[in-house]
């Protein structure tokens, strides 16, 4: 139910999304949320302009991320909301672990 329109992926530093967790509840408790805690990564399904506003001056004041759209990471791919650093992280995991590129071979397009 989650994944379609409305569906916005937000990031904030880990140390905050404790912080934003409540935020979006404040925002609106009925709202659905995957959160990734450790890493300050929230996906959330958000159909309403204001309550999505919200969300945006929550992130922005604790030093996060804009929200993307779900349909911004199909057509521009995982690796366009991750910072240089996460890029690079996850650049050297996937060559560990997949020299040969075998596995999902389109999420590192680098």
């Amino acid at each position: 139910k989650i994944v379609g329109p409305g569906l916005y992926t937000i990031t904030v530093p880990p140390a905050s999304s404790g912080i934003f967790l409540e935020k979006i509840h404040f925002i609106s408790p009925e709202m659905p949320v995957i959160a990734h805690l450790k890493t300050g990564r929230f996906h959330v399904k958000c159909l309403d302009i204001k309550q999505l506003a919200g969300l945006t001056e929550s992130s922005a004041a604790i030093g996060g991320k804009h929200p993307r759209e779900w349909n911004y990471l199909q057509t521009k791919g995982l690796t366009s909301v991750l910072t240089d650093a996460e890029r690079s992280v996850v650049k050297s995991l996937k060559e560990d672990m997949d020299p040969a590129g075998t596995f999902n071979p389109h999420i590192c397009a680098w």
